[in-house]
């Protein structure tokens, strides 16, 4: 079974949510949300890691296809950092929750969003002591006809 790539389009919605870039700074002539692993070196102190499939499964019919597909969004800061960095990553995660959780206007191209929901946002412990949460995003979609 083919599964479809929503990296791209997930990372479109975040960096087109004003109120998730005003809370980021800049890199490289957009914003630090990345769709792989590792994060270049030179990243901000708060930087957004949309991972691979961490499940797929699908819904499927005789005439039809619709893959079901879980990422998670991690969402990293340093914790040798000022309070508001904790603070920003905590806001960021529940704001990307609001952004996708419930809703149907993810575009992706070739499918119909079905269904988005979210879980967390939690926070993760890393043995570097590093503040993160992460978002966990189930996406339903149907092919177009």
């Amino acid at each position: 079974m083919t599964m479809v790539n929503i990296s791209e389009p997930l990372r479109n919605a975040i960096v087109s949510s004003s109120n998730i870039t005003m809370l980021l700074d800049t890199y490289k002539g957009s914003y630090p949300v990345f769709t792989h692993r590792p994060v270049p070196n030179d990243a901000p102190d708060i930087s957004i890691v949309i991972s691979q499939d961490i499940s797929g499964n699908h819904q499927d019919g005789v005439n039809f296809f619709r893959p079901v597909i879980v990422r998670d969004i991690m969402i990293y800061g340093p914790n040798n950092s000022p309070p508001d960095i904790y603070r920003k990553v905590k806001e960021i995660a529940r704001l990307i929750h609001s952004l996708f959780h419930r809703r149907k206007d993810l575009q992706v191209p070739g499918w119909h969003t079905l269904n988005v929901t979210c879980t967390g946002p939690l926070e993760i412990p890393l043995e570097d002591q590093s503040v993160t949460a992460a978002v966990t995003v189930t996406v339903t979609l149907a092919r177009k006809q």
